[in-house]
């Protein structure tokens, strides 16, 4: 027989405000933060380097692009990004437009008869189950749920009786 008791939401303090977090050990965060400030410092290195050398030109040096030439690259990496964000445009819009129809009939609604059925579990259990926003559930060693504790009230439906069952 299955029990519904009513508990204290204080008990595990752990689901008061946490969404699904992956915890990260102290090692892959330094690695992750070492590997980030030699990609950003090689970016500066480079970034500040070339500036260096075409605007300064200590040497005197001959610079090895000229404008135009400069001006005509960036003019076909700009038609290159142009033409990427056209094909990816597109492949959206034809996604929206296809999947936009539900193709699939849906499925018949389960009534909660046919719920309880499955869990093998008292309608009031289920009741109580989907009544309150936090619960904790029980189950034997054959995978049955033997007890169902509420951890938080709901306002809306009373609590249900508690009953208790020798293990």
């Amino acid at each position: 027989m299955m029990t519904v008791s009513n508990g204290n939401m204080e008990e595990n303090s752990i689901m008061n405000d946490k969404v699904i977090k992956t915890q990260r050990t102290r090692f892959y965060i330094v690695v992750d933060i070492v590997i980030t400030i030699f990609a950003w410092g090689g970016f500066v290195f480079l970034l500040a380097s070339g500036f260096f050398l075409n605007f300064f030109n200590v040497d005197h040096a001959p610079v090895k692009a000229s404008v135009s030439e400069t001006i005509g690259s960036l003019l076909f990496y700009g038609a290159v990004m142009i033409v990427l964000a056209a094909i990816l445009i597109g492949w959206a819009l034809y996604n929206k437009k296809r999947f936009s129809v539900e193709r699939r009939k849906r499925r018949e609604d389960i009534g909660h008869q046919a719920v309880a059925d499955s869990f093998d579990i008292d309608q009031s259990v289920l009741g109580a189950l989907q009544a309150n926003k936090i619960s904790r559930v029980h189950h034997d060693h054959g995978a049955k749920i033997t007890r169902v504790d509420n951890l938080h009230q709901s306002a809306m439906v009373p609590p249900a009786p508690t009953t208790e069952t020798p293990s």
